[in-house]
Order: C-alpha cells, then sequence, then structure tokens
C-alpha cells in the first residue's frame, strides 16, 4: 500500500560518495526506522534524498531489509548570495537550541559561537561533545523542515580575533549595535543599492553582556558596519534571527524579482 507522506518525506545521506542518479544509497538506521516504521514506507515508494551540499534527488525504495534506496535524477542547487555567516555570542543551552534551529530555516551558511570577554558560558571541548551532537541534529532536523537542501557549517566556539582571522577581503560586515553611530536598515540597504551586494555577508551579535570595547574595535577595525536593529535590548537570540530574517527578506525580493528564486528540496519530488 503506498503511504501518503513517502512521496514528500526527506531524509539525509551522510557523506561516502556522490548522491547520483541510480546509485543504491543507504540512510542511517535511525532514519530507516523512521521511514519504514513511522511513517510506514515500503518498497515503491518515493522519499527526497538530500546530501546537505546542496544535491537532492527523488528516490525509490527498492529494499527493506537493509533499507536500500535508488535515486532518480539529481538536482544541484546554487547555493544562495550573498552567503550569510553567523557570529554569535555562545549562549545557554535553551537559547542556543532556538538559534541553531532557526538560524538553518532562515538559510545561514556558517555559524560561529564565540567565547567572548563577557561571555558567561563556559565551554570545554573535552566535555562538550554531546552539547555539539545534539546541536547539529537540532541543524539536521531544522533543514529537513525548512526543505533546506544546505546544511550550515557549525564551528567550535572560539574567540573573536579567532574567527576574524579569516574574514576575507571580498565580504561586508554588519555588528548589531545599540550605540548612537549605529545606522538604519534602510541607510545600510541603500548603500548595497549603491556599491552592489557583497559576495559574503558576515552578521555579528555579541553574547547577553555584548561585545567589550576590545571587541568592538576589532569588529570596527574588519569594517563591521554597526547596525541598529531599533531601541529595545534584545536576547542574543533575537537580535541574531532579527538580523538574518531581514537579510532573507531583501535576498528573497531580489531573488523573486531576477526570477532565481528556488532551492527548496520539495523542487526535486515528481509525482
Amino acid at each position: 500500500m503506498q503511504s501518503n507522506c513517502a512521496a514528500v518525506a526527506i531524509f539525509f545521506v551522510p557523506s561516502g560518495g556522490p548522491l547520483a542518479a541510480g546509485r543504491p544509497h543507504r540512510i542511517a538506521p535511525n532514519e530507516a526506522h523512521h521511514l519504514l516504521h513511522v511513517l510506514r514506507a515500503g518498497a515503491g515508494d518515493r522519499i527526497v534524498l538530500f546530501d546537505g551540499r546542496g544535491t537532492t534527488a527523488t528516490c525509490s525504495i527498492v529494499g527493506v531489509d537493509p533499507c536500500i534506496l535508488v535515486p532518480g535524477p539529481v538536482i544541484v542547487h546554487s547555493p544562495q548570495k550573498p552567503a550569510l555567516h553567523l557570529l554569535v555570542g555562545l549562549g545557554k543551552q535553551q537559547a542556543m537550541d532556538l538559534l541553531l534551529r532557526q538560524a538553518t530555516e532562515l538559510g545561514v551558511a556558517t555559524i560561529h559561537p564565540i567565547m567572548g570577554d563577557f561571555c558567561t558560558v563556559l565551554w570545554r571541548e573535552e566535555r562538550c561533545a554531546g552539547r555539539r551532537r545534539r546541536w547539529e541534529a537540532i541543524i539536521l532536523e531544522a533543514a529537513k523542515q525548512a526543505k533546506n537542501p544546505f546544511l550550515p557549517v557549525l564551528h567550535g566556539p572560539k574567540s573573536l580575533d579567532q574567527i576574524l582571522a579569516k574574514f576575507p577581503p571580498n565580504a561586508s560586515g554588519v555588528v548589531a549595535s545599540l550605540q548612537t553611530a549605529a545606522i538604519s536598515w534602510r541607510t545600510l540597504r541603500t548603500a548595497w543599492d549603491t556599491d552592489g551586494m557583497p559576495d559574503e555577508l558576515w552578521l555579528a551579535v555579541g553574547p547577553e553582556g555584548d561585545f567589550s570595547p576590545s571587541e568592538n574595535g576589532q569588529l570596527l577595525g574588519k569594517g563591521f558596519t554597526p547596525l541598529s536593529l531599533g531601541p529595545r535590548v534584545l536576547t542574543m537570540e533575537t537580535a541574531a534571527l532579527a538580523l538574518l530574517a531581514a537579510c532573507q527578506l531583501d535576498l528573497a525580493g531580489v531573488a523573486i524579482e531576477a526570477g532565481t528564486c528556488g532551492g527548496r528540496m520539495d523542487t526535486a519530488v515528481s509525482c
């Protein structure tokens, strides 16, 4: 019996070879259990596989023990331009869970947690492997829910100067700021209309205690523009998501006008 949800269910195939038409693939045991025993899919049903790097394909189930999938035509999605890179103060578990989920839905390309001068959260790599696995699971589920074919790259927490050492010359930076000299979104957008959109856009949001004067100096020294998000003092996760949402609304408008709006995994489904 054909399941009603199999044609639109989305599953991740980890790296281990390219996602290619006609090449059999297996999904992780937990994913296979969900597909076969929760969704009750069976041989002949179709799902969408994605590799997290922009490649998707509608697949037919040809075996259930083990679960074997054979992709049909493969679609390679183009990454969004400019790519959005989020630099954000390391927060507590609930705040970070929310941020990672919604930032993935909003199409962020990379996430750089900052161990800032005013950070109140301790991070010890040898003790935080479980937290990182939790974050990666949240990102994967969010990408599937949003039909985002790209999994953002989650970097380990580092100091701001370590992160800024990789700031490329063709990128533009924006830092959420309560400074009186911070410009408005409209002013920033007008500058882009005049000078053109950057190839990459780095968005910096401080921790609950904000960036220290030294860190603000580092950001300004790299050419980051202080941007006002309004008169209210926002939490780290609210500020980061407001900034990402503003960028995506603007970029979606540009894409719609250019007729290039796309990049959703359900475009791979052919019923």
